[in-house]
């Protein structure tokens, strides 16, 4: 059976390349296979002890502070589920906003096709708290979740170039000298957790998927067993469609 290579090496054996390049060429792809499976075998270990955990302190969250300080210490889980479809690059908790307002999480990631830059800020509510009314309006704890992330976009538009020179600084794992100038054409979201999957209704659902778009500034709104499925759906993923020995 030829493997995902063959083709290449036989088109580029018919292109004229040397026997010798090819080879080269071979093992460089073989050595980044190696490290990629490596890191992604370590991942999914890692998720597969977290896991049981992660459960644990959801379900019993009295508080949204109880949530924040275990993705706080296992910011790997909170990169991954915040990153919102985008390549996760880094998150801060806990991130200010100048003087005027705390984040619980700014995540940075990057779309397949590259920049612009996805901002997610992320505002953790109770587990506890039901996101919808009976009736289908939104709860008191929703409407103050909603005036957070409004005022954090106010904050954005009118100081700006002190998040870029801020956010910049407290990267980690990315160039912030390099980053700063690029997060001008960034592209921000927000995401609101609260409450638990049960306490939402289909009507409930429908009214979540479309603030999205109603809203006019990417507001996402998810439950808190979101969070443990993304983790889940990682571990799922890797065994089928990347390494199935996992």
């Amino acid at each position: 059976m030829k493997n995902s290579y063959d083709e290449i090496f036989e088109y580029l054996k018919k292109a004229g390349m040397s026997d010798a390049k090819i080879a080269s060429f071979k093992k460089d792809l073989e050595e980044k296979d190696k490290k990629v499976k490596e890191y992604i075998t370590s991942k999914v270990s890692y998720y597969k002890n977290i896991l049981p955990e992660l459960k644990s302190v959801i379900e019993n969250a009295k508080k949204e502070e109880d949530v924040q300080a275990f993705l706080t210490k296992h910011l790997e889980v909170a990169l991954e589920v915040f990153s919102d479809g985008a390549s996760p690059l880094d998150i801060i908790p806990k991130f200010k906003l100048g003087q005027d307002y705390v984040t619980d999480f700014v995540v940075l990631g990057v779309r397949s096709f590259g920049k612009p830059y996805h901002v997610i800020l992320v505002e953790l509510e109770s587990p506890l708290d039901n996101p919808f009314n009976k009736d289908g309006s939104y709860s008191r704890h929703l409407n103050q979740a909603i005036k957070q992330t409004q005022d954090w976009q106010y904050w954005l538009r009118n100081k700006f170039e002190t998040f870029c020179a801020d956010f910049s600084e407290r990267l980690k794992r990315v160039n912030g000298p390099i980053l700063r100038d690029d997060l001008r054409s960034a592209f921000f979201t927000f995401k609101i957790v609260i409450g638990r999957r049960y306490m939402y209704s289909d009507r409930n659902r429908e009214t979540r998927s479309s603030i999205f778009h109603t809203t006019g500034s990417g507001i996402e709104i998810m439950s808190f067993d979101k969070i443990i499925e993304s983790v889940e759906w990682y571990i799922k993923r890797s065994k089928i469609y990347i390494y199935p020995e996992l």
